[in-house]
């Protein structure tokens, strides 16, 4: 039986830099990956919560 490892949710957000403020106050944790694009939380050691904003993920799917 496989055991899962790791699991990511990401969210798409309008603005990046305001949901990493919020979600550092409501996790009172400050993120383990902040760059242009992405920001990650590490919530367990198998679990992250990413925020991802529309513009990153419209420019992935897009083409």
């Amino acid at each position: 039986m496989n055991h899962i490892k790791l699991i990511e949710t990401i969210l798409y957000v309008n603005d990046q830099q305001e949901s990493t403020y919020f979600y550092t106050k409501l996790l009172r944790q400050n993120p383990d990956l902040n760059v242009p694009g992405m920001t990650e939380f590490i919530l367990a050691e198998n679990f992250k919560l990413g925020l991802m904003p529309n513009k990153g993920i419209a420019k992935i799917l897009s083409g």
